[in-house]
Parts: C-alpha cells; sequence; structure tokens
C-alpha cells in the first residue's frame, strides 16, 4: 500500500460549487487552485484554493548525495519546494562564524522536489550546507 485518500471537502453544489474539474495548479504561494463545473453564484462554477502544510517544511534538505563528473566531485541536496520562490545552495567551512558562500546560480523553483548542486576541483574536509530562499 502506498498511502491513503483522505477526502477533505464534498463540494454539495449551490454556492459551494458542484463537480471539480481538471487538475489542481501550484500557485506562487504555494496554494493549489481548482475549478468546480457547476454551483457558485451564478451556477457557473467557483475556483477553490488548498493549502498543504510541507513536511519538511520548505527549503529543508531532504537528502544529500556525492557523485563525481568528468574527475569532478560534486554534491547534489533535495528539498521541497515552493512554486514561483527562487532557491540558492551555500556553503561554509566552519560554523563560527557564519560566512556563507553561494555555489552556483539561484534556481527558480515551479514547486515539489528541487535539486541544487554544488561542483567541487578539490574535496574539502569539511562543509556545512544549507538552502535559502533569495528575494
Amino acid at each position: 500500500m502506498f498511502g491513503s485518500l483522505t477526502n477533505l471537502h464534498s463540494f454539495a453544489s449551490g454556492t459551494d460549487g458542484a463537480f471539480p474539474e481538471d487538475a489542481l495548479i501550484q500557485g506562487a504561494d504555494g496554494n493549489f487552485y481548482g475549478t468546480t463545473v457547476f454551483g457558485g453564484i451564478n451556477g457557473v462554477g467557483t475556483i477553490f484554493k488548498l493549502t498543504v502544510p510541507f513536511s519538511p517544511p520548505a527549503n529543508q534538505i531532504s537528502a544529500l548525495q556525492f557523485f563525481t563528473v568528468f574527475n569532478v566531485t560534486g554534491m547534489a541536496v533535495l528539498i521541497p519546494s515552493v512554486a514561483g520562490e527562487t532557491y540558492q545552495l551555500q556553503y561554509t567551512a566552519s560554523m563560527s562564524p557564519t560566512n556563507w558562500i553561494n555555489t552556483g546560480d539561484p534556481t527558480p523553483s515551479i514547486g515539489g522536489p528541487l535539486i541544487l548542486t554544488d561542483f567541487m576541483d578539490v574535496q574539502p574536509s569539511q562543509r556545512f550546507y544549507r538552502a535559502v530562499i533569495t528575494p
């Protein structure tokens, strides 16, 4: 079994809407939006919003993988992300003082899992990573 289905809402027609249709679309705010075919004030459908909290919260590193390509060591991190946000992977060699250095270019997200990478000519003895949302 891969999980379970929980009914969050039953559209009851009237002003509530009826017969949700098509796929949900994730907005820049991270919420999901959809439409119904019938119901609403004029009987021609409604627009609804679904808010889903992330677990783990967005921009928390959920996986880390080292790899080698053409004798260059790389490191990739996987984070959950919010559509419309731009993420930057940063590292520091020491947590005291914190001197975070950007690695790679900022990466815009379309929502869902996002992979950020760091390529190193020489493998350092240690690096601490974080993923930040850029303005």
